[in-house]
């Protein structure tokens, strides 16, 4: 198997987080039980965890590995404060696309130094 399979599980967890940020005000609008809504952030961190910690072990860019993890932690504080600063929902974005150029930059590397893992 690939190395960057976790790049694209990471793509897919990132992607669906930022479409989760932007319907989530629309389905809070429209629907009263929506109590599980703010638990699916921790869900989509959870993936892109497992999907950052396993697509950093077989990165030999640094600049990458840092740029993943960084964006990953910026993830983690906005969906932490999204309910105290408002704010913070804009951060979700930015750390959500920083995943996925930072996956979409390490499968690129990854195919060019052709792992053979």
């Amino acid at each position: 198997m690939k190395p960057y399979r976790f790049d694209f599980l990471g793509l897919t967890s990132a992607s669906l987080c930022m479409v989760h940020c932007a319907v989530t005000p629309f389905l809070s609008a429209i629907l009263v039980n929506v109590e599980w809504l703010p638990m699916a952030a921790y869900l989509f961190f959870g993936i892109s965890l497992y999907a950052v910690l396993e697509a950093t072990k077989y990165s030999q860019n640094l600049i990458i590995v840092l740029s993943l993890w960084i964006c990953l932690g910026f993830l983690l504080l906005s969906i932490i404060f999204e309910e105290d600063f408002e704010f913070m929902h804009y951060f979700n974005y930015a750390a959500s696309l920083g995943l996925v150029v930072g996956h979409i930059l390490n499968i690129r590397d990854c195919k060019k130094c052709n792992h053979n893992l």
